[in-house]
């Protein structure tokens, strides 16, 4: 009994983790699909970026690229900074 209790604790805590870890990994794709289109560079370009070798996005976070640079691409210039990195991490932790 005393194991269920220590994982009905244990697991929560774990997913939560992860969560955090999968919402700064994909904070960080945003931020970098931010900065690029306000560098003035394609959506190709953005994503063939982030899917380099040395964008440090890998296994399956690469999947994430082309929807997250098609969400920053379709926001306003006028709009983007680090206040929609902030958000879009506010956002998934909340989920």
């Amino acid at each position: 009994m005393v194991s269920a209790v220590m994982l009905g604790v244990a697991l929560p805590a774990l997913a939560n983790e992860k969560r955090k870890e999968s919402c700064d990994i994909t904070a960080d794709i945003v931020s970098q699909a931010v900065f690029a289109r306000m560098a003035g560079q394609t959506p190709a370009q953005a994503k063939a970026a982030l899917r380099a070798d040395g964008s440090g996005i890998t296994g399956i976070y690469k999947a994430t690229i082309p929807p997250l640079v098609d969400m920053v691409y379709g926001f306003e210039v006028s709009t983007l900074g680090q206040v929609v990195v902030d958000q879009y991490k506010e956002q998934c932790l909340g989920f």
